[in-house]
């Protein structure tokens, strides 16, 4: 079976993790930020793959302010809502250059889902928050 591959829908609230303050997330080079990501699964799952999105995109579209993100990390926030009616939900994340991994979950948020579940387009997207660097300037 192929990886379930997750398509960005939207992103917004957009923050700096620290607070207001834009000295406590700048390093040299980068600042630091995070948004929500919402993220619509369809397919076959299969256990060995898990599920994949790559956030990248979508940010720097709603951003509209032509700097090239850097994505750090991921977090599931909220459950989605299968076509079916199915909530279903993400363990932990794990990022590797800029493409998100995860289980995906079954109606009680920790159970991953059975090898070969078919997804169908939801009601309503599973949402993450994604925490990423852009350049300063």
């Amino acid at each position: 079976m192929a990886i379930t591959v997750g398509t960005e829908l939207a992103a917004f609230g957009f923050t700096k993790p620290t607070g207001p303050s834009e000295h406590s997330t700048i390093t040299v080079e980068a600042e630091t930020e995070s948004c929500f990501v919402n993220v619509d699964f369809t397919g076959t799952y299969a256990q060995a793959d898990d599920a994949t999105f790559a956030p990248a995109a979508i940010i720097q579209a709603a951003k509209r302010d032509g700097k090239t993100v850097t994505i750090l990390q991921a977090a599931f926030c909220s459950a989605g809502v299968s076509a079916a009616g199915v909530i279903y939900g993400a363990n932990a994340c794990v990022n590797a250059a800029g493409t998100v991994t995860c289980e995906l979950t079954a109606e009680d948020l920790t159970t991953e889902y059975a090898n070969a579940t078919p997804i169908a387009a939801g009601i309503r997207p599973v949402c993450f928050l994604v925490t990423y660097h852009q350049p300063i300037g």
